[in-house]
């Protein structure tokens, strides 16, 4: 697991991730900021994509929002995405689908689920999840070698639909 200044070094002289905002680098992990897409209803007919700075969040309704911060993985380095305690005390529950592979460049996307009982808005800029970052030995083939489904992704990107591949049968 990487430090505070190794997360910095790794992201002024290799680019990992950018933009980098040095204040947001924590003891052993960097937060992230939510970007400006959002996509409401998911999964149903009326899955839409939304540009806006915020949004406002119902009650156990389910939202994907993406980053700020574009990832551009090396293929010794992964991370592990997870939401923030102080977000996670207000009812906002943020998954990233946790790992992210060694060669993976892109956005992430958040899934966000409003776990309470009252509206919870999200704004462009909030911090609402971290970035801890691990080396190891260089993988012999990585993320974008593999042929990752969401390599390159830019802003918030749907799920790439499982059930069409013979998946969840």
């Amino acid at each position: 697991m990487l430090c505070d200044w190794e997360i910095k070094n790794l992201c002024i002289e290799m680019g990992v991730v950018e933009p980098f905002i040095e204040s947001n680098i924590q003891p052993s992990s960097l937060d992230l900021t939510l970007g400006n897409e959002f996509i409401i209803n998911v999964g149903l007919p009326n899955e839409e994509k939304i540009i806006s700075n915020s949004y406002t969040m119902l009650p156990f309704e389910f939202v994907l929002g993406t980053t700020v911060e574009r990832f551009n993985l090396p293929r010794y380095v992964t991370s592990t995405v997870c939401g923030k305690s102080s977000v996670a005390r207000e009812g906002l529950q943020v998954e990233c689908a946790g790992h992210v592979d060694p060669g993976f460049q892109g956005d992430i996307t958040f899934e966000m689920l409003n776990i309470s009982e009252h509206e919870i808005t999200v704004e462009m800029g909030d911090i609402i999840a971290q970035a801890v970052f691990h080396m190891h030995k260089p993988c012999h083939r990585d993320y974008r070698e593999k042929g990752g489904h969401y390599d390159g992704q830019t802003g918030v990107t749907p799920s790439w639909r499982p059930e069409e591949l013979g998946y969840w049968k």
